[in-house]
């Protein structure tokens, strides 16, 4: 957390996923007035009822505006328009807002060292304006911001270890801060907080279970955490399922279910969630929708539908807010084009891979692709198996493969037919054939020409496989062995999906 790359670990799941939910819904106040308005003020603000909550929340300033409670909930809903559009005026109010908390909780607790409640407040404020301060990319208060949460919350349950609310945000900070390289072990200590995913993970399930107001956050990441990370798709599902059940409004939500559907190839359900994600008359999570326009264009690029796709992939490039994905989406664009015989409108878009944010993986592999393609356009073999890749991503299992059996006797150099290969490996993985899976993987191994990362992704592939076989030793050497390469393409992905895949290996 206190470096770009610290931060970047935290960031990637509060920005995967878009993360407009924070650290902030806890404590049973003994007033039964001051609970009831925060808990009718926290449903309203869950399902989207922004006029409705506001209302609420102003009614807690009105009645004891010397209580930071009101001024932490209503200072919310900005932190969360901010994290999504970064328009400074929601950042102003958040801050102003979170000021103004801070000021009061410190007021009572100088007055009143017992008051639990005004110590999880500090301790919550401090947690979302790490939050804020990260999309800010203002790492310096950030870091000051997450040792503030810190050490807040370790007081919190050093007073009242059944705290279970507060469990939420340091389950959430030790799984995020356990994703931070070594090298920065020294920015760690300087925030004082160890990261630690098996115990975030549980703290957060303890949260989930036994918290109050925490649960629905709690659910929320634990749920976001199964998908993108630990791949159990259906404890995801029953977990967001449940969220959307009791807030259908919630946009979020809503785009975290369709990105699981994406995973498990319900492409027709992500579909219908993405637009009506995308169709909604919310003003308020613009970039949310910007996004759910490229993921539907992705779905209509893998199915082959590329008039459509290209509709919404340029909406994204004219009215995203910021230049992630920029260019792997003109990439494709390039590409549709390219496949359709267009080689002009091909060449006009290959030329704009280089305005995308090349800290993240797929825009920086989209960047080296389109300078190559502008040099020379991929041959039409190249291309075969971009279209094959597409049939894996659109769920078409059986029709890669039969593919790919003929790909892999044309005549291609092995730099091609090594990614063919791997490709292969990736559609009988999920055919759940794992021995022939694992059998191609390790085949890849056989070539001495082929572009660096493929025989990491080759090592992911056989440890995936292995794990289904229940060869955990084999899946264990296959990660070690993936740690050997270095600087190719998709590398931090691939670390984090061996990372995990590692975890789930120690839960056995």
């Amino acid at each position: 957390m206190l470096s770009h790359n610290l931060l970047k670990n935290l960031y990637k799941i509060i920005l995967v996923i878009i993360c407009f939910l924070s650290l902030n819904v806890t404590f049973i106040y003994p007033q039964s007035d001051l609970k009831t308005r925060i808990s009718t003020g926290l449903e309203a603000l869950y399902n989207f009822n922004f006029k409705s909550s506001d209302k609420t929340f102003n009614s807690i300033l009105s009645k004891y505006p010397d209580h930071p409670a009101g001024y932490h909930y209503k200072s919310i809903s900005y932190l969360w328009f901010y994290l999504d559009s970064k328009d400074e005026s929601n950042l102003n109010k958040f801050i102003e807002l979170s000021d103004s908390a801070i000021e009061k909780a410190e007021i009572k607790l100088k007055s009143d060292s017992s008051d639990l409640f005004s110590l999880y407040i500090l301790s919550s404020v401090y947690g979302n304006r790490t939050f804020a301060y990260t999309r800010d990319e203002n790492y310096f208060d950030a870091v000051f911001a997450a040792r503030k949460f810190h050490l807040y919350s370790d007081e919190l349950l050093a007073k009242d270890s059944l705290y279970y609310d507060a469990y939420m945000g340091k389950g959430l900070f030790n799984f995020a801060i356990s994703q931070a390289p070594q090298t920065w072990s020294w920015a760690i200590n300087l925030v004082g907080m160890a990261g630690d995913k098996k115990k975030g993970l549980q703290f957060l399930e303890i949260a989930s279970k036994k918290g109050n107001f925490a649960k629905v956050e709690a659910k929320f990441y634990l749920s976001q955490i199964f998908s993108e990370f630990l791949l159990k798709y259906a404890q995801s599902k029953k977990l967001l399922n449940e969220l959307i059940f009791r807030f259908p409004k919630n946009l979020l939500f809503r785009f975290a279910l369709a990105n699981l559907q994406v995973k498990t190839f319900d492409l027709s359900s992500a579909s219908r969630n993405y637009m009506t994600i995308y169709s909604s008359t919310d003003t308020n999570f613009i970039q949310l929708k910007n996004y759910s326009a490229m993921l539907m264009g992705n779905i209509l690029y893998a199915k082959g539908d590329y008039d459509e796709s290209r509709k919404y992939y340029n909406r994204f490039l004219e009215q995203t807010v910021d230049d992630h994905f920029k260019s792997v989406v003109a990439l494709k664009i390039g590409l549709s084009h390219l496949i359709e015989g267009d080689s002009l409108s091909a060449l006009l878009y290959f030329d704009k891979t280089d305005e995308g944010n090349m800290d993240l993986d797929d825009d920086a592999y989209a960047k080296k692709k389109g300078e190559e393609y502008l040099t020379k356009l991929p041959a039409s073999n190249e291309l075969k198996l971009i279209l094959i890749n597409n049939m894996i991503d659109a769920g078409k299992f059986k029709a890669a493969v039969d593919s790919l059996e003929k790909f892999i006797e044309l005549p291609v150099s092995d730099t091609l037919r090594a990614e063919a290969i791997l490709c292969f490996s990736n559609a009988l993985f999920y055919q759940g054939k794992f021995k022939k899976s694992l059998e191609y993987a390790v085949a890849v191994f056989n070539f001495n020409e082929c572009e660096l990362w493929v025989k990491p992704f080759a090592c992911y592939y056989a440890a995936r496989a292995s794990k289904e076989l229940n060869n955990n030793v084999d899946a264990e050497f296959f990660i070690g062995y993936a740690g050997q390469f270095r600087n190719y393409y998709y590398e931090n992905k691939l670390k984090d999906k061996l990372s995990y895949l590692s975890f789930t290996l120690e839960e056995k």
